[in-house]
């Protein structure tokens, strides 16, 4: 037989245009219907904890990454080609120091007031390790950790001891507390339970006190480590490090008066040694000439000719007349 149902409900007035209300609907359904608040409040909780585990398991790989360090340079030895050399320890150090920022940008969260007063974190857990991994990333930033051993070493330190009070604020005061601090039905709640002592303490929507304590020291602190990776960025050559080893030519002194001060003297240059002079050659004299027939009369001979003309420039006079005039 045919079912006609479905077409009673489209005769008019079959349908209620009255939008219903959420106690008719929970009438109906049997069930609770949230409002807009409550649906934001809802969605706000659930942003929340996807960004509280992902920060932790972001913080796992970094730590990973950083741990590995010995296991990716004993990798980098067996490559023969330096391209694909380069190529594996550019991943490695890109996605380790990725993730670190990653971890910090995501643990702007655990920051917010509204959030840690509603939903609850693990203080002083939980920001804590997100300023410790601000200060490991300012290490990396300004220092080669990849040449120095201690540096190196200290960013592992910061890190670990980062992911371990972080892990300790989500496991033992946010997760395990909140189920562990009601005690079973089959237990008298007379019994002392240290899981509600954690709960109680250490939660930022329980202890209000204890968030603000740690919202300003943090907050003191994550302004340090900005103002430290500031001013290195400010440096000339992208810091002090990087304008430390490049050697830096002396700037020539230019003299605008009498007043300017001059440049230092630069060291003598060596001598060159001396080479012996070349001597002379000796100038050899000719002999002169004898005297000919047809060539000029010798100045005796000139003399006695010529009694009262004078010798020509250069020539001796006769010898009466040397002894005349005498």
């Amino acid at each position: 037989m045919l079912d006609i149902t479905p077409l009673l409900l489209l005769a008019p007035g079959a349908i209620n245009t009255t939008p219903p209300t959420a106690a008719s609907l929970n009438a109906t359904l049997g069930t609770t219907v949230f409002n807009a608040p409550q649906i934001a409040n809802g969605l706000l909780i659930y942003a929340a904890e996807t960004a509280v585990v992902l920060i932790e398991i972001l913080m796992v790989l970094a730590i990973s990454m950083q741990l590995a360090r010995g296991y990716f340079f004993r990798v980098l030895k067996k490559f023969t080609l330096r391209l694909a050399a380069d190529i594996w320890w550019l991943i490695y150090v890109l996605l380790r120091d990725i993730t670190i920022l990653l971890v910090l940008l995501l643990g702007v969260v655990v920051f917010l007031p509204t959030f840690d007063l509603s939903f609850g974190v693990a203080v002083p857990f939980q920001p804590v390790a997100i300023v410790l991994y601000a200060f490991a990333l300012v290490i990396i930033l300004t220092k080669d950790t990849d040449e120095s051993a201690v540096w190196d070493t200290r960013v592992t330190s910061l890190l670990a001891a980062g992911t371990g009070l972080y892990t300790i604020g989500v496991v033992i005061v946010t997760e395990s507390a909140v189920q562990l601090s009601r005690p079973p039905t089959t237990v008298g709640a007379s019994i002392t339970n240290p899981w509600g002592f954690i709960y109680t303490v250490f939660n930022s929507a329980n202890d209000h006190a204890m968030y603000m304590y740690t919202f300003y020291v943090s907050f003191l602190l994550l302004a340090t480590a900005g103002l430290i990776a500031v001013r290195w960025a400010t440096k000339p050559m992208g810091g002090g490090a990087a304008k430390k080893d490049v050697p830096v030519p002396p700037k020539p002194v230019i003299k605008t008066g009498p007043a300017a001060t001059a440049p230092a003297p630069a060291p003598p240059a060596p001598k060159p040694s001396p080479s012996p002079a070349p001597t002379a050659a000796p100038v050899q004299i000719p002999p002169p000439a004898p005297a000919t027939a047809t060539g000029p009369a010798p100045p005796l001979e000139h003399q006695k000719r010529h009694p009262h003309r004078p010798p020509a420039p250069g020539q001796p006079q006769s010898p009466d007349e040397h002894e005349g005039g005498a």
